[in-house]
């Protein structure tokens, strides 16, 4: 419990002391009293109705943060989905390059092999143009 100042003190005081006792000798003044309490301090109704409201604001929060726990899990799966598919598409670019590589190696071999071939060929004509 915090210490109260004498002005504090005096005025705790006077709510719970003289003002009952003011109303008491002089009950004409209630009116005038209850609008000033009105004035400064809220109804029930009105806290119930903040309190309504924070209730409601509560439960928003609530589904917000729902909906931001289902928003990060998704964008976690696609950035997996994602990795996976860069993954994927190295694997592909690799094994395309490995594949580009074989087919210059297999034609560099099919054009000597013609080479060859027209190298004999000609070989052949020559022995056979010179019998």
């Amino acid at each position: 419990m915090s210490i109260l100042t004498p002005q504090e003190q005096e005025l705790v005081e006077m709510f719970t002391e003289r003002l009952p006792k003011l109303l008491d000798d002089h009950p004409e003044h209630e009116p005038q009293l209850y609008h000033v309490f009105l004035r400064t301090f809220a109804r029930k109704e009105e806290v119930a109705a903040v309190h309504h409201e924070l209730v409601e604001f509560r439960q928003e929060m609530g589904e917000f943060q729902t909906s931001t726990r289902e928003f990060q899990t998704g964008t976690h799966e696609f950035q997996t989905e994602m990795r996976e598919f860069q993954t994927e598409t190295h694997e592909f670019q690799t094994e395309t390059r490995e594949f580009q590589k074989e087919t210059r190696e297999n034609f560099a071999r099919v054009d000597r092999r013609i080479d060859n071939l027209q190298t004999e060929t000609r070989e052949g004509w020559h022995w056979f143009s010179s019998v």
